[in-house]
């Protein structure tokens, strides 16, 4: 019978992982009895009790049926077996918890999936000044200033699964179906598609050109949760966003500013969050307003007012 030995994460090996990850390709598939799990198992515990524990919210929500207690859980890493894995326990639960990446990926390999971690997004979570114990991940601008729908639209359109956080397992990889995944992921392939040709060999340029398919990229990270599988409201939103980046006519690599954040991008990823049923006329409506405030927030850069700051 498989025991769980605790392993102590020292500086040293902390560090031991952080120069593994910088040495790694661009993405690296999850492997047991790997580093790459035990980042995974590094990285559940760097977010346990903070503001990207969605795992406390299952726990205690769902399982015991009460508001999540993120102050309750405790965590420590160690080996199961042959594995690296996580155990998580709380006062308010008897029973451990105890989380293997290495079967989690066989498991998403059986459905014909790649579960991967991303070097750079891995790398900035765990190795920079960014702490995921008390910053939250949606506070940050990294996926718009990076431009990062390009490699996440080509991951999904490629059978590739993002698996390195607790929002990972929670939203993407529990209730995951090969057949859903497939239907994300030749929306992908077409946003893949379009935002290459948009961007050309630089794959990124002004923020101004950033909005509309950072606003793709987080419609298209739901159709890859299954509880939205398959959603045509979705499908036909990333459709005309795709056809609203050649109306807003914004060339890539112009000098432009962008001097604040457009409030319809909210609006229009808040149509996915309503009750009442979806509206094509609705949509186009908002998108269109999108285009008119991102146009009046963005500047030449040279004839930028000083003192105003780009985002």
């Amino acid at each position: 019978m498989s025991v769980f030995n605790k392993i102590e994460m020292t500086g040293k090996t902390i560090e031991a992982l952080k120069k593994w990850l910088e040495c790694q390709d661009e993405t690296v598939p999850v492997i047991a009895g790997d580093n790459s799990s035990l980042l995974v198992c590094y990285s559940l515990l760097s977010e346990l009790g903070g503001p990207n524990d969605e795992l406390a919210q299952f726990i205690n929500g769902e399982l015991l049926g009460r508001p999540a207690d993120r102050q309750s859980l405790n965590a420590e890493i160690g080996t199961f077996g042959e594995s690296y894995c996580i155990r998580i326990f709380s006062s308010c639960r008897g029973e451990d918890i105890i989380i293997s990446p290495a079967k989690i990926a066989s498991k998403i390999r059986s459905q014909g999936l790649a579960p991967v971690i991303v070097r750079d997004w891995l790398k900035r979570a765990l190795f920079t000044e960014f702490n995921p114990k008390t910053m939250s991940y949606r506070d940050q601008l990294w996926v718009l200033r990076n431009n990062e729908v390009m490699l996440y639209s080509e991951l999904v359109s490629s059978g590739k699964i993002i698996f390195q956080d607790m929002h990972d397992i929670t939203a993407h990889i529990a209730g995951l179906n090969s057949e859903g995944y497939k239907f994300a992921g030749e929306v992908a392939a077409r946003v893949n598609k379009k935002l290459k040709s948009y961007f050309g060999p630089a794959q990124r340029g002004n923020l101004t050109s950033h909005l509309i398919p950072f606003l793709i990229g987080v419609i298209l990270d739901g159709l890859t949760q299954s509880m939205i599988y398959g959603s045509e409201s979705r499908r036909i939103a990333i459709n005309e966003l795709l056809d609203a980046i050649d109306t807003l006519s914004i060339e890539p690599q112009a000098k432009l500013r962008l001097n604040g954040f457009p409030k319809g991008i909210d609006v229009i990823n808040g149509l996915f969050q309503q009750k009442v049923g979806f509206s094509i006329d609705k949509l186009k409506a908002e998108i269109k307003s999108l285009l008119s405030e991102s146009i009046q927030l963005t500047s030449n850069l040279s004839s930028t007012a000083l003192g105003r700051s780009q985002l």
